[in-house]
Formats: structure tokens, C-alpha cells, sequence
């Protein structure tokens, strides 16, 4: 809220007349005009009223005219810092008695004229989208932090040259690290020859402008000749085909994508970094990319899929399975039915499921896929034979503080094949049971019998 206490009383009946003009600095051109005239002690306008675009970091200029003459010319850092979300302290300015209508009673030749901003609220972050299509009515949908801001649809007769304007105010703080634009319908008709495609020029986010071409920005859906269709950071402003284009901040962290897919639809699934929850997606039944910004550098060896919220009903026709295809860290893709690979939850008709290097890309219950390092060949092996009283022990597999793996041992021997690039002897090799349980009222005494390694 602008306000201005004008330099008299209301019962002295002084009148004053004047403007309050708002340029900005950006192109030095006035972009508003506030007539006003003071027949009370004070006036006042909302942002609303000034039509005072909420953009942060851009400077601008607010001029106060006095029955044409220009009085005073203020300043301010930003529109969205200085004028309405802050309260911010202005000097006094005297009024010069010649531009007062009427002279006031009390004999002084200066009257106090005072602007301030009232109500402090709270900053919002802005988005603007710079975006056309090759024939109009192109979909993309806004994502910030994995979550659908908004969906905009290109008009017909954008193009390169004439780039659509799409903004979205938030409340909640953003980066470019938060920002994804995803392409919806993508269309070809070979009949006509009409091909949608979904360009997008640049983003700003709070006035900040990231250019799409950057080599930060991952896509999933931008055809290049060598290769087709393939994500990675492909430097394009363009998405040929449904995907998205994921914008970076630039601290250097890495990009990762998650090809996967349910066989139900609705699977759950984490992706854990060095042992934490990043982030939980939901699948569909068809393959999708999941994306995630980290903060730092990742390696492959650092990642665990944990596919959670397992349902098997026969009776129903309910079996909930997880299918991933593929994990890429930047540009750099790994299958995941790999042979260094490892996996607590697939099944496999010689044995059923168990945990190992199964070489498959399903969890077909509750477990994970954990990677071996980028340089692995697991050109070497670590084979432990084991069982468990219950059926339900869980164990891990390590040496000097790096895990080979985890498993689950079940009530018959079994033998659990780790890889790893470096002979371990056994002097250095540790087996660790986790989940010890220890209840006599029902039976129930967990222990871990291992055979030999």
C-alpha cells in the first residue's frame, strides 16, 4: 500500500494537486501516471490500484509532480522490495509554499510532504517463460520442485521469432534448480506433415534470465541427428517430442534421471542418496523419466532405488511390480540390469527372490537396486553361504567400511554372490546381522547362521 500525508489538515481546507510517475530504470520509459488530489489528510493507493507490476530486481523511479513542475524523484532498488512487500523509511519533503492552493494558518513558508509504504508482506518469487510452438496450441506445464505449477497453451501464429510471454507468482522461494517445463501433447500427422514442437526460448526467474540453450539444462525430449531422441544436455531450445527441460542454477551439481514404470500403476518408489531419501516418486504403466536436481556431484555408487508398498492379491489380479529401465547422471546413462547391479527384491524362477546381482531391472517385492562404483567390473567375487532361524534376518556384507551388499537370508542355506574390483581377504571381510529379534511369548528368536564365505 502507497499512501501520502498531504501538507495540511483537512479542517484548514488546503488543497493540494499533483502526480506520482513510475518509470523504469531498464528502459528509462514512464509506465504509469497517478494523478491525485489531497482534500484530506491522507490518500492512499494499492498496488492493485497502481497497476504496479510484482517484478523482483528491477529498478525503477518514482517522480512526484507539483502542478506540472517536477518536486521530487525517489529511487527504489526494486519494485517488489522497496515499494510493496517492505516497509522502508523515506526522508520528509518539504512542500513549497508558492504550489498550496491556500497558504495554511500556522506562518511557515515549508510543509512537511510524506511518502511511506504501509502493510509488509511477503516476498513472492516470479517465473516468466519465454515460449512458442511450430503450429500453435502446444501444451507445457510449469513444474516447481517436482510439483505442477500451472499449464499454459501456446497461441496460434507464435513463432522463433515471436516468442509468448507466460508468468507464475509464487509465495514459496525458487531457483532455476526448482524450475522444469515439461512438453504434453506432442502431435505428427504424416498426412499433412504438421509436427508440434514445443520451443522455449529462456526462463527468468525473479528477473534472473537462464537461457535454454545453456549447457546446464537437461532435456528429454530434443532431437539431434547423430543420436535421435535421447536425454542429456543437448543444448536446444526445442523438445520434439513430450519430455521436459530441467534448468540449473549453475552450482555444479549433478542431474539425475530415472526411466521407470509400474506394472499396476501407482508404484512408490525412493531415490536415496548415500543412505538418505531424496526424493519419492509414483509411477504410471508406462515408462517415464523422473528427474532430480542434487546439490552436489553424484556418482552411480552413491544411489539406491528402494521400490516400497509391494501388493500381491491373486485373487484380485493385483501384483504391483517396479520396472526401471535405466539411471543417467548427467549424460551419462547406466542399465540397471547390469551385472553390477545389485537387487534385495527380484524374483527369479531358479530360486525365487533373493538378494545378488540378478541382472534384472524389476523388483518384483519390497527391495532395492544399489550400483556399483563407475569404474566396477566386479571382475572379482565375494560368495557367502547362509540361512536365517526366521526367515526375515537381514545382514550386510562389507570390508573396511565399504558395503558389497545387503541381503535377507531365508531358512535354507543359501549362497549370496557379491562383486567387487579388488580381491578382499577374509581377514578383512564382515558380516553384520541388523535385525535381531528376541520374543518368547511368540516364538520368535531371529538369528543368523553363516555356513562359510
Amino acid at each position: 500500500m502507497l499512501r501520502i500525508t498531504c501538507p495540511a489538515k483537512q479542517n484548514e481546507g488546503v488543497h493540494f494537486w499533483g502526480q506520482l510517475s513510475f518509470a523504469f530504470f531498464r528502459s528509462m520509459q514512464q509506465w504509469k501516471t497517478q494523478e491525485f488530489a489531497c482534500k484530506q489528510r491522507q490518500i492512499q493507493w494499492s498496488s492493485a490500484q497502481l497497476k504496479i507490476p510484482a517484478f523482483k530486481d528491477v529498478p525503477f523511479i518514482v517522480s512526484l509532480f507539483t502542478l506540472g513542475q517536477l518536486f521530487s524523484t525517489i529511487a527504489f532498488d526494486t519494485v517488489e522490495s522497496s515499494l510493496i512487500r517492505h516497509s522502508i523509511s523515506i526522508d520528509t519533503m518539504k512542500l513549497p509554499a508558492a504550489l498550496i492552493s491556500r497558504k495554511p494558518k500556522t506562518n511557515t513558508s515549508q510543509t512537511p510532504l510524506q511518502l511511506e509504504v504501509l502493510e509488509p508482506r511477503m516476498m513472492l518469487s516470479t517465473v516468466q517463460i519465454f515460449a512458442s510452438g511450430t503450429q500453435g496450441g502446444e501444451q507445457l506445464q510449469l513444474q516447481i520442485d517436482g510439483n505442477v505449477a500451472e499449464t499454459f497453451e501456446i497461441g496460434v501464429g507464435t513463432n522463433i521469432l515471436n516468442d509468448q510471454t507466460f508468468f507464475f507468482e509464487t509465495a514459496d522461494t525458487i531457483t532455476a534448480d526448482d524450475v522444469r517445463i515439461a512438453f504434453l501433447n506432442d502431435s505428427f500427422n504424416a498426412a499433412t506433415g504438421a509436427d508440434s514442437n514445443l520451443i522455449i526460448d529462456a526462463i527468468e526467474v525473479d528477473g534472473v534470465r537462464f537461457e535454454t540453450e545453456s549447457s546446464t539444462v537437461f532435456s528429454t525430449g530434443t532431437f539431434l541427428s547423430p543420436d535421435g531422441v535421447q536425454p542429456g544436455f543437448r543444448q536446444s531450445e526445442t523438445l520434439h517430442t513430450n519430455g521436459f527441460f530441467q534448468y540449473s542454477d549453475g552450482n555444479g551439481g549433478s542431474f539425475l534421471t530415472i526411466q521407470a514404470r509400474g506394472s499396476e500403476g501407482g508404484e512408490q518408489f525412493r531415490l536415496i542418496l548415500n543412505g538418505q531419501t531424496v526424493q519419492t516418486f509414483t509411477t504410471t504403466t508406462q515408462f517415464q523419466n523422473f528427474g532430480f536436481a542434487a546439490d552436489r556431484t553424484v556418482e552411480i555408487s552413491d544411489i539406491e532405488i528402494e521400490f516400497f508398498g509391494d501388493q500381491f492379491n491373486p485373487a484380485q489380479g493385483i501384483d504391483t511390480n517396479l520396472e526401471v529401465n535405466f539411471v543417467v547422471i548427467d549424460a551419462d546413462p547406466f542399465e540397471v540390469d547390469a551385472p553390477t547391479t545389485f537387487s534385495t527384491g527380484t524374483f527369479l524362477e531358479a530360486d525365487g527372490i533373493q538378494p545378488g546381482f540378478r541382472q534384472s531391472e524389476i523388483l518384483h517385492s519390497n527391495g532395492v537396486f544399489s550400483f556399483n562404483a563407475t569404474s566396477g567390473t566386479g571382475s572379482d567375487l565375494i560368495q557367502v553361504v547362509l540361512r536365517g532361524d526366521e526367515g526375515t534376518e537381514e545382514f550386510v556384507v562389507s570390508s573396511n567400511g565399504f558395503v558389497f551388499g545387503t541381503g535377507v537370508a531365508t531358512t535354507d542355506f543359501q549362497t549370496y554372490t557379491f562383486a567387487t574390483d579388488n580381491y578382499v581377504p577374509g581377514s578383512d571381510l564382515r558380516i553384520d546381522f541388523t535385525n535381531d529379534q528376541f520374543d518368547p511369548a511368540n516364538g520368535i528368536d531371529s538369528n543368523l547362521i553363516v555356513d562359510n564365505v
